[in-house]
């Protein structure tokens, strides 16, 4: 039992005095060249550089969508033609501003937007990148029969 005490104040000065030593003196210091931290300098431009590139891009790329407001009632559209250029991005604006759900639809442009209550908005945003005339329409079951359709011309 003394031996046991012997070793375990042995293992205890042993750790204390390790913990005493300062942490510079235990750990080697790393290379810190001029070139490294230059190359990392230049690294943090060219990243910065390419943020600044992406975000360019993304403003660009919004100023050349084409937007297009159209509201939705019982049961037509207002205006129910319009005019886009082909390989135009375009967003549609869809208002429901009558009393019940409608939704916007272009089959050959692959177009629906969601169906939306009375007094509510949603956006739709597709690229016109077929030149044509095309229908859109409301695809609320009996509203295309009750007339509620348009036209998108790309030309």
């Amino acid at each position: 039992m003394y031996r046991k005490g012997i070793i375990t104040a042995s293992f205890m000065l042993v750790a204390l005095a390790f913990l005493a030593i300062p942490v510079s003196a235990q750990v080697p210091p790393q290379s810190t060249s001029t070139k490294a931290v230059s190359s990392g300098k230049h690294l943090i431009k060219k990243v910065k550089k390419t943020v600044a590139v992406k975000k360019v891009k993304k403003i660009q790329k919004m100023q050349k969508i084409q937007t297009v407001a159209i509201a939705g009632n019982e049961f037509s559209f207002l205006p129910n033609e319009i005019h886009v250029k082909k390989g135009a991005r375009v967003r549609v604006i869809f208002t429901n501003t009558g009393k019940y759900p409608h939704n916007f639809v272009i089959n050959e442009l692959n177009v629906k937007s969601k169906t939306i209550k009375s007094g509510k908005k949603t956006n739709v945003i597709f690229t016109a990148n077929k030149t044509g005339s095309f229908q859109f329409y409301c695809s609320v079951p009996g509203h295309l029969d009750k007339g509620m359709k348009g036209t998108i011309v790309v030309e």
